[in-house]
């Protein structure tokens, strides 16, 4: 990772007692808590945190989103509806089988679509060649 990477944790509500705060510090992750913010405004925010390059071709930018709760399937969303490509992995989909995955994620609002693919572990999904952006939306 470049060491000019922008890495942050925001925290949806004010409870900071699940995060290392050391560890944290020692990795010069900015921490953020949002009280009173819900999910809708965090997944933008996450969204807008990314810097996308405007004017991308269809397609050309992949994002791997680890967790499809609130925040993370809201952003998902964002991502299909700017036509990036998304890599989702959620503990819930990746053990179900194809059918039921497709359920849970409609669902969710992930609509099952070429630019959408579905991981099997977090590594699987951050390690695909073609990812550029990871996103760890994960409902504490």
């Amino acid at each position: 990772m470049s060491p000019s990477a922008k890495l942050q944790i925001i925290r949806r509500g004010s409870s900071m007692t699940a995060i290392d705060l050391n560890a944290a510090g020692e990795f010069r992750i900015c921490l953020y808590k949002t009280p009173g913010v819900n999910a809708l405004f965090a997944a933008q925010y996450i969204y807008e945190s990314l810097n996308l390059p405007i004017g991308a071709k269809q397609g050309q930018i992949c994002v791997a989103v680890i967790g499809s709760g609130s925040i993370g399937s809201r952003g998902v969303q964002k991502l299909i509806q700017e036509k990036h490509k998304v890599v989702v992995y959620s503990p819930a989909l990746a053990v179900a089988d194809d059918n039921t995955r497709g359920i849970i994620a409609r669902k969710k609002g992930i609509r099952n679509e070429q630019n959408v693919s579905f991981a099997n572990s977090p590594e699987q999904a951050v390690r695909q060649e073609h990812v550029l952006y990871v996103v760890i939306a994960i409902d504490a």
